[in-house]
């Protein structure tokens, strides 16, 4: 089964986003695997992270 992040910031197109990683960082740094720019967003903003078949969201 595959999965992917959807998501829609204000004012921008929606954006999908596939979870083909075991870690999916998410924030303003350029290193980030999802690169957000949008004010609230911190520079490592959230990890996606799949554990032994389940996903867990951590917020950073």
């Amino acid at each position: 089964m595959s999965f992917e992040l959807r998501f829609q910031i204000p004012g921008q197109l929606q954006r999908s986003i596939p979870l083909d990683q075991s870690r999916i960082m998410v924030g303003t740094l350029l290193s980030n695997h999802v690169v957000l720019k949008a004010p609230g967003v911190d520079p490592i903003h959230a990890l996606f992270e799949e554990v032994d078949g389940q996903w867990i969201v951590n917020r950073r």
